[in-house]
């Protein structure tokens, strides 16, 4: 059966976070009965479109053949079974490309409820990623993480609280004004010719959320917001780290980066 690349790689993001042995029993579940929704669906829509093209070429060879029948004995019975066929093959045509929009909009259902588990599980995710990068801290690389865990990661989508110690060498989307980190401004990999400080800080951020030192804060509304016509109340949810970031991972010195070789 064929996927398309999406599809593919939402099944495996979803296969890790199921198997993965620190996901929560509710999280394992779920991803099980939604894979097995998107995996059913899947195949439907296979089945649907892969057996259209036979039906079709049948009743056509059926049709071709009484049109030769009505050709050599034009009799009314001959020219009843023309007509007969040639309103089935229309209805064919109908009914086909019908089942062929209900499997793809059951494939669209199936893939959006899939997708909501990194939506509906954002924290629980967060922590299991963050399990995987805290195994060795001081590695660098993108060989550090496994690329499924690369994958999950790219999946899950939060806003950072805008207040971090200042002398934590973050990427300076952390201390952009107005705030604007998010997930995907934390590196869940990194050159070992990065600044020591900076993957000390990062290296923390991921100890915390292996940890689960973290919780969800509503952020009240800047005056910036109200301006653009934010509605009174909070932007929403943000996630903060409640551990302490006076003792940092150790990590070892930079490495110079290579020098290119000249002819």
């Amino acid at each position: 059966m064929i996927h398309t690349h999406e599809h593919r790689q939402l099944i495996e993001a979803l296969t890790w976070c199921a198997e993965t042995s620190d996901a929560t029993t509710q999280l394992r579940q779920t991803c099980n009965t939604r894979l097995r929704v998107l995996t059913s669906a899947l195949n439907l829509h296979h089945n649907v479109t892969s057996g259209n093209g036979d039906e079709l070429v049948q009743l056509k060879q059926q049709q071709h053949e009484a049109l030769q029948a009505l050709a050599t004995d034009p009799t009314r019975d001959n020219l009843r079974e023309v007509s007969d066929l040639v309103a089935s093959l229309d209805n064919t045509k109908q009914r086909q490309l019908r089942d062929v929009r209900a499997a793809e909009r059951a494939v669209n259902e199936a893939h959006g409820a899939a997708g909501r588990v990194f939506v509906e599980h954002t924290d629980e995710l967060v922590q299991l990623v963050a399990l995987e990068r805290a195994h060795d801290l001081t590695a660098c690389g993108d060989d550090a993480v496994p690329a499924i865990v690369r994958a999950v990661w790219r999946r899950l989508h939060f806003t950072w609280h805008p207040h971090w110690d200042e002398l934590l060498m973050l990427p300076h989307q952390f201390r952009a004004q107005p705030f604007t980190a998010t997930s995907r401004h934390l590196p869940l990999t990194w050159a070992d010719t990065s600044r020591a400080d900076f993957r000390a800080a990062v290296a923390w951020v991921w100890q915390s959320l292996a940890a689960g030192d973290f919780e969800r804060v509503n952020v009240p509304l800047t005056l910036a917001d109200r301006r653009q016509g934010m509605a009174a109340g909070s932007r929403g949810t943000c996630l903060r780290i409640t551990s302490n970031p006076s003792d940092l991972p150790r990590v070892p010195p930079a490495k110079q980066p290579a020098l290119s070789s000249r002819r």
